[in-house]
């Protein structure tokens, strides 16, 4: 079969291809090749009938996919060997076919098993790491409000009968702002493990946008004491709309927490919220620190804070949960920041298909 075409077949062969020995015999083998392949088949088989001419040639072995009479495609394994006379001229090629379409796909199958391991261990050595990082970030964030409502209220128990009513209720602030602290912190660390671990889910369900974002902003303002001035504006064609509650209070919970951290005391930090083609969007606005350009770009990532943020405390993990929230409503979120000029992010949320009025 020097020029591809069978001169004679075992019985093998005829089970191999689903024919019979007289049907086979004069065919040329390139017609059992499948269709996608032929043209490389053919460029193989001028390859190999070149290389045989040379004396010190003997063998060639590569895969195939084959197409056999009335049956699915296969895999076969190909072995040319080269049939020689005495003078060592070339005078027909051996090919051994082998169905090897089983092995190939158990060995798909351990290859697939094998990448969902390496994915599960690495994804276990990441999550690994993060519960390390958490901790360490965690328990160091812990301190300073565990300390502000150790000292408030120990100042309280030796000193209240000494003090006016003010400066008591100066010191209960510091608790309950150190609690609200330390609340936030857990939240976020909750919220970050679950999405780790697949449990963050995106749960809409009908929300009054107006209302929702007053009642928010009223427990801001409490914890803020009326530090900040806080101009709330709505522009909603819809009030209502089909979104997660939870994951809608991290984000704007976050947003507009840093609006007031990173803001000067008596500065104006700015809110709105519209709707248009059934999205809902929100904007905040600070006229804070800003963000450096180099920083813009790893704001979403878990624990990377802005260069210009060192004295001011936080985990690194607001803007991540804000992404992730995010994506969960298949939204998007932009970024436009200058430095000591402040800071603006406009969130678009699109409204969930599963909702119907």
């Amino acid at each position: 079969m020097a020029r591809g075409i069978i001169q004679e077949a075992n019985s093998a062969a005829t089970t191999l291809l689903n024919i019979s020995k007289s049907s086979l015999l004069g065919k040329p083998i390139g017609i059992f090749v499948l269709e996608k392949e032929i043209i490389a088949f053919h460029l193989k088989l001028n390859h190999l009938r070149d290389r045989a001419q040379f004396p010190d040639w003997k063998m060639q072995e590569w895969e195939v996919n084959l197409r056999p009479r009335d049956k699915t495609p296969i895999m076969a394994a190909v072995k040319v060997v080269a049939i020689r006379n005495q003078s060592s001229e070339l005078v027909g090629l051996r090919w051994l076919l082998r169905d090897i379409s089983e092995s190939k796909r158990t060995q798909a199958k351990l290859q697939w098993a094998e990448e969902a391991m390496r994915q599960a261990l690495a994804k276990e050595r990441q999550f690994s790491e993060l519960k390390s990082r958490l901790l360490t970030i965690t328990s160091h964030e812990f301190r300073t409000p565990l300390a502000t409502i150790h000292s408030s209220a120990e100042l309280l128990e030796y000193y209240r009968h000494l003090w006016s009513e003010q400066r008591q209720h100066t010191h209960l602030r510091r608790i309950q702002k150190s609690v609200m602290h330390i609340t936030q912190l857990l939240n976020d660390v909750l919220v970050v493990s679950q999405d780790e671990t697949g449990k963050l889910e995106f749960n809409p369900t009908p929300i009054n946008l107006v209302e929702f974002c007053r009642d928010l902003l009223e427990e801001l303002q409490q914890s803020d004491r009326s530090q900040h001035a806080i101009v709330f504006s709505s522009e909603c064609q819809c009030t209502r709309a089909n979104l997660d509650a939870k994951l809608l209070r991290q984000i704007l919970s976050n947003l507009l927490s840093n609006c007031l951290k990173y803001s000067p005391l008596g500065s104006t930090v700015r809110f709105s919220v519209t709707t248009s083609n059934e999205q809902a969007i929100f904007q905040t606005q600070d006229s804070g620190i800003g963000i450096p350009p180099s920083d813009i770009e790893h704001i979403f990532e878990p624990f990377h804070r802005a260069t210009n943020t060192a004295n001011i405390p936080g985990m690194g993990l607001g803007m991540s949960i804000v992404k992730q929230a995010v994506d969960l409503h298949g939204g998007e979120i932009t970024v436009e920041s200058a430095i000591g000029a402040g800071t603006s992010f406009t969130v678009i949320l699109p409204f969930s298909r599963n909702f119907h009025v």
